[in-house]
């Protein structure tokens, strides 16, 4: 029995994507380290607050997982967990963490910007606005959702203020993880455009979607020389060498004349590595705190 209702959940874990949650919590403690505004006293916050965000995150991932696997996921190779999850098991666990994430975010004072990344994070996906499904736009609703709305909590919730934003250091995060991104994006270009989306890699094609990825990581490798070079946000520097290897990946797979198959392949491959030494620099975001 055990077997079956694992059989039945293991498919829907599978799309909550939780190995790739990472990204916000990395966005989230930057805030916290920028911000100077941590204590130990707020332990119990931080960790209650990250975890309402993961929710709110997971549900964003759910429902583009959903939508995908009407679409674009048909053109997909390899099987879909969401192709074998039934509406009633989606909405209840969509419900689910959306409310627990609400009610989360309400009890520690940031509920307006949890309401924000949860309609961010369903227009997503959700059709007919479905940003993923617009060029640019897709693009800037993660930025907004998975970056800027997580960093910026910890000043919602120590009253920071917005002056003391380490706008060096957010840039240069933010330009990363877009630049990131833009290899699961090319990923995704065969499928999607085989779907009739047009996101910003079926507009722009492989080459000059890698090329984006390229200049986005030359700016943020050039503000990193800044801080750097005015010695401020020390804890930025472990990231240094991973936008640096990622520009390396961009780059060749940009200049390579790979066909497009094999282009996407070495991006799979290089998501899954960036993925892992996120909590890496997850680990050091929170042996900073301790410092700080």
């Amino acid at each position: 029995m055990l077997k079956t209702v694992f059989g039945k959940i293991k498919p829907l874990i599978k799309a909550m994507r939780l190995e790739e949650q990472s990204i916000v919590l990395v966005s989230y403690l930057y805030g916290w380290l920028d911000s100077h505004s941590f204590v130990k006293q707020q332990l119990n916050r931080l960790v209650y607050s990250g975890v309402g965000l993961v929710f709110l995150s997971v549900v964003s991932f759910l429902v583009n997982e959903y939508i995908d696997a009407k679409d674009t996921d048909q053109f997909r190779q390899d099987k879909q967990p969401m192709s074998t999850i039934n509406s009633t098991s989606f909405v209840a666990t969509v419900a689910i963490f959306g409310i627990l994430g609400i009610i989360i975010a309400a009890r520690q004072g940031f509920f307006w910007a949890g309401i924000i990344m949860l309609l961010a994070g369903i227009a997503y996906s959700w059709p007919p606005l479905r940003t993923k499904n617009r060029s640019l736009w897709d693009f800037f609703t993660l930025a907004f959702l998975f970056i800027i709305i997580p960093y910026l909590i910890p000043y919602w919730l120590s009253k920071a203020s917005i002056l003391s934003i380490n706008w060096l250091g957010l840039l240069f995060f933010l330009l990363l993880a877009l630049a990131s991104n833009l290899l699961a994006i090319v990923r995704d270009i065969e499928p999607d455009r085989q779907a009739n989306l047009t996101t910003t890699g079926t507009v722009l094609g492989y080459k000059k979607t890698l090329i984006l990825g390229a200049l986005a990581l030359g700016a943020s490798l050039f503000l990193a020389g800044v801080m750097l070079y005015q010695k401020i946000g020390w804890w930025y520097y472990p990231t240094i060498p991973f936008a640096l290897a990622t520009l390396c990946i961009v780059s060749f797979c940009a200049g390579s004349r790979f066909e497009t198959k094999r282009i996407a392949f070495y991006c799979r491959k290089a998501i899954k590595v960036g993925v892992k030494i996120t909590y890496l620099i997850i680990a050091y975001q929170l042996a900073a705190l301790a410092l700080i």
